[in-house]
């Protein structure tokens, strides 16, 4: 079930819905696409927020967005060891359930 829509610092609701991994791309240590099989609208340069339920709580944060307008969201993710929720985006496999914004931001 997804988390109520949230408000971030500029108060603003997120759209959350739960999604699966539909694919993973490792480019390099430290640098993978995760493809989703969720849908959304945007412009080239846009971002969305990704989320997942940790033992803190859910946590989201913002990822650029690297798939065409149309296609199944792909986002690129450059590892931070210190973060919060990329170390846990980092161990997740195709098929597992992630909670996605479907509402693009940046502009």
């Amino acid at each position: 079930m997804p988390p109520s829509p949230r408000t971030v610092s500029f108060n603003k609701p997120l759209s959350l819905v739960d999604t699966t991994i539909t694919g993973r791309h490792d480019w390099a240590p430290g640098l993978m696409t995760l493809k989703l099989a969720e849908r959304g609208a945007f412009r080239p340069g846009q971002f969305m927020n990704l989320g997942l339920y940790l033992p803190s709580g859910f946590v989201s944060r913002s990822y650029s967005l690297a798939s065409a307008p149309g296609e199944p969201l792909e986002v690129l993710l450059a590892r931070v060891g210190e973060g919060e929720l990329t170390p846990a985006l980092f161990e997740l496999r195709e098929g597992a359930s992630i909670v996605v914004d479907t509402k693009a931001q940046g502009f």
